[in-house]
Parts: structure tokens; sequence; C-alpha cells
């Protein structure tokens, strides 16, 4: 399948719902949700009447509640079309949440999904703000990058830099992907360009969907390319129909947001023996930076120092991975920027600590968790993404969550919440866990509580919660 890299679109209108060479046929389903379908003659239309809609926020600072439908595309494109400041806000953030975000951040409105979804009403809810700053002028998209509590980091880019890692392919059949990715965050922007600017059907499940509502969907609508965080695979693999799973016609699996371990990659690999298996690194600031498909953790060492093919130049300081990128951010925004950050502009030129940190193992650089995860125990760093490849390994184990418990005598102490799998008696398991720590890992390392649990819990990103 032959490759390009994404040009920089004049718009995202342009870009995606106008007419252009390659558009679609047109009453071909481009967005598909649990509730609704919408064609890329929907889209157009939709985008065409949210320029009108909108178009007294043109030029201000305006968040929206991108739940990834295609009302929501078409108010994204009428903003950036309007030169419009976007802020996208996750979609299961309440009322109450949205509005201090407003607040804090000086926006004119929030935009989102208005309950009548009608071609002939208004598709938008728009809540107005008094006392907003100006816009830039300059179309940017902020992502914010923490969770639903605590001040976020926003991170500005344009629909440029957020296009560019996209390659637009030759395939004769358009193609499907599934979107398991909060579409709110980088990882799933990135993914909803890769599957729109190619012409391709993008189907989203409720983020509240269960594993076999997803697995239903991705057999229906006959996904091929799925991306997702190793946690939410791994959900998949445990609780998921094995046969029904095993008949998607997935092409290509795509991993991110997390540390990609073997056992994952095996897995993926023994159940879909016929697909292409990528985990790709990427940051909010930074951008796609690489990807590994050559089905082992980790990536090539002999990358550090070289550039890799997105572009992207790494290295290695005090254990932490540096990167500068082409793909980079704009800058935090000028509004929103805490006192340890430093806001304005962020050169391609520029190193950018990643906070992951990683190991050199022979010719394999391998993450060992971020740095913020690391648990103290009595002055002993303890990497949960050490300890778990250790307990999964375990017979009877289907999947563990290690994370730091407090301690009045050392600090903190390893933790452990252990899912034994199907048919597995949970007392045996607990056992064999204990067993195995005792006998392989180093004191420090060994867990002093385990909880054995029905399964492990995710945060609305898909990933697995460390503290």
């Amino acid at each position: 399948m032959a490759s390009t890299q994404s040009p920089v679109a004049e718009s995202l209108r342009q870009a995606l719902f106008a007419n252009r060479p390659l558009m679609p046929a047109k009453d071909r389903a481009a967005l598909v949700t649990l509730y609704a379908r919408w064609s890329w003659n929907d889209m157009a239309q939709l985008t065409a009447g949210a320029v009108q809609e909108l178009s007294a926020l043109r030029g201000q600072r305006v968040a929206v509640v991108h739940r990834g439908d295609g009302p929501t595309w078409a108010a994204l494109a009428a903003l950036d079309e309007l030169r419009a400041d976007v802020f996208l806000l996750n979609p299961m953030l309440s009322r109450a949440a949205q509005r201090q975000l407003a607040d804090e951040f000086s926006l004119a409105a929030i935009v989102s999904t208005a309950n009548a979804v009608n071609g002939e009403r208004q598709v938008h809810e728009i809540q107005p703000f008094e006392n907003a700053a100006a816009g830039s002028g300059q179309s940017t998209v902020t992502i914010l990058t923490s969770g639903t509590s605590g001040r976020p980091k926003a991170v500005r880019h344009h629909w440029g830099s957020l296009c560019r890692p996209v390659r637009l392919t030759a395939a004769q059949q358009p193609p499907v992907w599934l979107q398991t990715y909060l579409p709110n965050l980088y990882a799933g922007v990135q993914v909803s360009l890769q599957c729109l600017l190619n012409g391709g059907m993008l189907v989203c499940p409720d983020p509240a969907a269960d594993v076999d509502q997803i697995i239903e969907m991705m057999l229906q609508e006959r996904v091929a390319f799925a991306s997702a965080t190793p946690s939410y695979w791994r959900r998949l693999l445990l609780f998921g129909n094995a046969q029904k799973l095993r008949s998607v016609p997935l092409k290509q699996i795509t991993l991110g947001g997390e540390v990609v371990d073997q056992q994952v990659l095996d897995l993926l690999k023994a159940t879909f023996p016929q697909a292409r298996i990528a985990h790709i690194y990427a940051t909010s600031e930074l951008g796609r930076c690489f990807s590994v498909t050559d089905g082992q953790a980790g990536f090539p060492a002999r990358w550090i120092g070289s550039v890799t093919t997105d572009g992207v130049e790494l290295k290695i300081e005090e254990d932490e991975l540096l990167a500068r990128s082409p793909n980079v951010m704009l800058g935090y925004d000028r509004l929103s920027v805490p006192s340890d950050i430093n806001a304005g502009s962020a050169p391609a030129n520029a190193w950018i600590a990643t906070g992951d940190l990683v190991r050199r193992i022979g010719d394999r650089c391998v993450f060992v968790g971020r740095s913020s995860d690391m648990i103290n125990v009595g002055g002993n760093k303890v990497y949960p993404q050490e300890v778990e490849p250790v307990l999964r390994a375990v017979p009877g184990v289907a999947d563990v969550r290690v994370y730091a418990a407090q301690s009045s005598l050392v600090g903190q102490l390893v933790a452990a919440q252990v899912v034994a799998a199907r048919a597995e008696e949970a007392d045996a398991v607990k056992d064999r866990v204990i067993e195995t720590a005792a006998r392989t890992l180093a004191p420090h390392q060994r867990p002093r509580l385990i909880d054995m649990v029905a399964r492990i819990e995710l945060s609305d990103a898909g990933k697995m919660v460390r503290r």
C-alpha cells in the first residue's frame, strides 16, 4: 500500500468535507456511532450549515465538546473557517466542569451537539460567556492534557501540525477505523484524521460501551484498522468473545498512550495473525514521534542520536527520553499556563523532555515507565512497568495493575491488583503471585498488598490509573 505524507490543508473543511479530487462517494458513511450514521454528503451539508450557525463566533476563543459525532466535526471545520481558536473538551465532563474551564480560559462560548439533530433545525447548542479574551486569529486547536480535576495543561496546535503526521494511502477500499480514544485527546484526533483524510469510515463506540457492544460494532461495520491503548486491548482480549474477535477482519492494529509490553504484543499476534501490529509513540506536545512494527517491545537503540522516519530526533538524558519534532505544538495557551511551565512558542529545534524513562538493553531501548509513576520504597526506586510483566507471567494471571500504597514506615509500598484468568481460583492465583514475587523480585519490588479483582478499571482515556 503506497502512502504519502499528508499535505497541510487550506482549511479543515476543504480537507474533509468540501469537494476535492479524492472526495468519497457522497452517500457512503463517514462517521458511525451506536445511535447514528452520517454520510459524506451529510457532513458537507452539516458543515455548510455550521458556518452560518456559528458565524457570531468568528475569531473568538471557543470550546467544543468533542463527542466525535458528525455535528461535532462539522462545528470544528466551520470554526476553523471562521478563524476561531478552539479548545477540545472531554465529552465526559459535567456541565459545571465545562463552565469552570470556560471561565479559566476566558472563552467566548461552549459549542456542543444539540439534542435535536435535524437538517432543518439548529444542530449545535451554544453557551455564551462574558469577558472573553481576544482570539489569536490563527485558527489554533488546544488540547487539554490532564483529566477531569486539577488545572490542565493547554497544548496549542493548528490543524496543519495535526494533519502533518497523517499518511495518505492509495488503497482501493476506503479504510474503516475503530475510534477507541477520547476524541478530544491527541491520539483521538490523530486516529480521526488518519481515517477521514483518507476518505474512510470512522466507527465510534460509546465511551461507556461494554466489550460485547464494541466487538459487535467491529463485526457489523467490518473494521479493518483499530487503535487503542494496551490496557484497552487487554480488556477486549480478556473479556471479549474470542471466536468473534478472531472474526473481525483487522488488517492493522496500533497501540499507544501507555508502555507496550511484549505480552500484549504476543497476545494480539496470536489472536490476529493476519494483522500488521504497530505501537506508536506520541505526546500532545511533540506530536507523533515514531512507530515500531517489528513485533518487539521498546524501540531500536540505533534511533538514539538519529532521525526517525517521522523526522524526529531522540536522545536520553538521566534515563529520560527527550525529543525534538517537526510536529511540535505551537506552545501552551497564554491564559492557562501554570507558573512552572514556559508559555509561548515551541520551535521545532527545541528539545522537550517527555517524562518517559527508558533503559538500553543491548540493541534495544525499553520503556520503564513515567517518572511520575515511580514508587519510592525506603529510598529504593520501583517502576510498576517492570514489576507487572513478572506478575502477568504467573500461570492463571490475566492482568495486573501495580501502584503505590502509602506507608508510615517507608513512605510507600508496592501494591497490586490482580485479575485471575477464567476458570481459575482467585486464592490459588494469589498464592502463586506471592511465591513468584518472593522468588524473582527484589525485596523492595515485591507487592506487600495484593487485591484480587474482577477487572482493572481504566481512565476515561482508556489508560490504567497509576495513582
